[in-house]
């Protein structure tokens, strides 16, 4: 009995190691040429919120969002980079070449498995921003 206890409480640790929100790789470096990209992820419901979603800067692990979370961080302007979410099965790519001082906002969510990761504008941006109540601070 006492392993079917041992069982049922270690099982979970395992099964979600790996999947907590945060800062997992590195941090890019900016110089004083630089965009700044928002990232927001829905909050607000309890589908697809089972792991974080994992954000990726040029194939580098970069950060695992939770659900009604949202970030910033900068990239160095003028050099081409590629932002994914490689979370579900189908993994999203967005390649930019940031422009000094311009903005871009990102949004993400998953649904039954199947997550998304997409550039909007920013009052789309602003709308799903708005169901975040936790900020993952990025100091650069």
């Amino acid at each position: 009995m006492k392993i079917v206890i041992l069982l049922t409480l270690t099982f979970p640790l395992f099964f979600f190691s790996g999947c907590a929100a945060g800062i997992v790789g590195k941090i890019p470096e900016v110089k004083d040429d630089y965009a700044t990209v928002y990232i927001a992820r829905k909050g607000g419901g309890w589908v697809g919120c089972g792991s974080a979603i994992l954000i990726r800067i040029n194939d580098q692990d970069f950060i695992r969002l939770d659900c009604g979370m949202k970030t910033s961080f900068r990239i160095m302007a003028g050099e081409k980079i590629k932002i994914s979410q490689v979370s579900s099965m189908r993994p999203d790519h967005i390649y930019l070449e940031p422009e000094k001082n311009e903005n871009y906002y990102f949004g993400a969510d998953c649904n039954f498995g199947s997550c998304w990761f997409d550039e909007l504008p920013k009052r789309e941006y602003k709308r799903i921003e708005a169901t975040c109540d936790k900020e993952l601070k990025i100091n650069q």
